[in-house]
């Protein structure tokens, strides 16, 4: 399998497993649940942290060579064009808020996984 059909095999496992956790999230979380969710999310996490960083240092820099500034300025455009619908006016902005809404409904702290200083030279 090519390294772009394994990032497009890792999309479509990333929907998959988006559709499971909607799927049984809501129903409420109960104990038959908790194991397999728990699994899957750190699954997720595995594939998501080797994916981007594939997409972060070979697909996007390899793909940004091949457009021009006008290009680049003109797909950014677009991006920002389906943002809006998808997410409305300012959803970005939106989309930000509702996710620290909920990290901070789980106590969770994004400065609990920032790596700490490297020793000394």
């Amino acid at each position: 399998m090519s390294e772009i059909d394994l990032l497009l095999a890792q999309h479509q496992r990333g929907r998959e497993v988006t559709d499971y956790i909607l799927a049984v999230t809501r129903k409420g979380i109960g104990a038959s649940v908790a194991q397999p969710l728990a699994r899957s999310l750190e699954a997720f996490a595995r594939m998501y942290e080797e994916h981007a960083a594939i997409e972060d240092t070979l697909v996007f820099p390899s793909w940004k060579k091949t457009m021009s500034a006008k290009q680049l300025d003109d797909i950014g455009d677009l991006f920002e064009e389906i943002e809006h619908k998808t997410f409305g006016k300012d959803g970005f902005d939106d989309a930000l808020e509702k996710i620290d809404a909920i990290e901070r409904a789980f106590g969770l702290d994004l400065a609990l996984f920032t790596a700490p200083p490297p020793p000394k030279a």
